[in-house]
C-alpha cells in the first residue's frame, strides 16, 4: 500500500508533512508535531479527502437483469350512511 497508487495530492501531503515536522522541530512547538504525524499518517494509509481518497468505489459488477415487482391494488371501502 505505501508504494502503489501515488497521486499529486499524496506527494503534497507528504512534502507539506516534512515542512511541518521541520517547523516544529525548530520551534520546539509539540502541536505542529502532532499535525505532520496526522498528515504523514494520511500519507502512509492512503487516507484523506482528496484526489479520489474519499471517493465511493464504482462497483465493476452491473446487475443487467431486473426484477419483476408485482403490485396489488388495495381500494377502500366506501361507507354508505
Amino acid at each position: 500500500m505505501l508504494l502503489t497508487d501515488w497521486h499529486v495530492m499524496r506527494v503534497i501531503r507528504l512534502i507539506f508533512s516534512g515542512t511541518v515536522a521541520w517547523m516544529a522541530w525548530q520551534d520546539g512547538n509539540a502541536l505542529l508535531g502532532f499535525l505532520s504525524a496526522l498528515l504523514l499518517l494520511q500519507v502512509i494509509t492512503n487516507t484523506g479527502c482528496g484526489a479520489g481518497g474519499c471517493s465511493v468505489p464504482r462497483s465493476k459488477f452491473r446487475n443487467s437483469e431486473t426484477d419483476e415487482v408485482e403490485f396489488t391494488e388495495v381500494k377502500a371501502k366506501q361507507q354508505t350512511g
